[in-house]
């Protein structure tokens, strides 16, 4: 079976999606055929979320709006296991939102995602952080791998900090090269844009807080140092769509 299944739930004992279990929440007419009162009562004495999963899942599948899937999969976040999370993705090439991937199984995209794709969430730090580290631009994990799409966001960890006139314009080169590189994938800044995380200001506090929670969250998926880049990769899409936000 892939490596990508069966997908750990969130609780003090073992409970899990299968490929089976997927299609049939795909595939169930209503919610009322995936009720089960055994795997409710599992649930609550066992203090897992595997119906709750089951029916976002059916929200996934089913959702007539962008906007209810996206609540759907961000529901998900939140139930799975943080180390299976990687099995969630957000489907983006260079231009559009490709759709939502659960495992193996691709959900379809509504035919309001353009528009919605061009707005934004109201939801909190935590959640646009979870859902950030589903980004997959090209099938390349946007926080992980981003030299493989094309936007090595390393160099930016290597700015000059000086404020001498010599650090001061290497900052303002290397910033403005990375904003003329980002604006050639809109899909990922209208990402950003939805999460709400092109709210930056000149303190940077809020690309700082950004930074903190991913590393928080990854520290609880066994990452190591990669999660502290991941972290500085996190703060740094939020500078860069944050100075380019008025330029769209």
């Amino acid at each position: 079976m892939s490596s990508l299944l069966p997908i750990a739930l969130e609780g003090h004992f073992t409970r899990s999606l299968s490929n089976a279990t997927i299609q049939r929440c795909a595939n169930a007419t209503s919610k009322k055929d995936l009720k089960n009162v055994w795997s409710e009562i599992k649930d609550l004495v066992l203090g897992t979320h595997k119906c709750a999963a089951e029916a976002a899942l059916y929200d996934l599948s089913h959702a007539k709006t962008t906007r209810e899937q996206l609540d759907a999969f961000n529901a998900l976040t939140y139930y799975v296991e943080p180390g299976d999370r990687h099995k969630l993705a957000w489907k983006l090439d260079v231009s559009e939102f490709q759709g939502f991937q659960i495992g193996e199984h691709r959900f379809p995209v509504p035919d309001d995602a353009r528009d919605f794709m061009k707005g934004t969430v109201s939801m909190t730090t935590s959640a646009s952080c979870r859902l950030l580290n589903t980004l997959h631009l090209n099938d390349h994990h946007v926080l992980l791998s981003s030299p493989q799409f094309g936007l090595d966001l390393g160099p930016l960890s290597n700015i000059p900090t000086d404020n001498d006139l010599y650090g001061a314009t290497m900052r303002q080169v290397l910033i403005k090269d990375f904003q003329t590189r980002f604006s050639h994938f809109p899909a990922l800044l209208d990402t950003l844009q939805v999460l709400g995380l092109d709210q930056d200001d000149a303190s940077g506090q809020f690309a700082l807080e950004v930074m903190q929670e991913t590393e928080h969250q990854l520290a609880q998926t066994g990452l190591g140092s990669v999660a502290a880049t991941m972290a500085e990769n996190a703060a740094h899409l939020v500078r860069l769509a944050s100075a380019m936000k008025d330029d769209r």
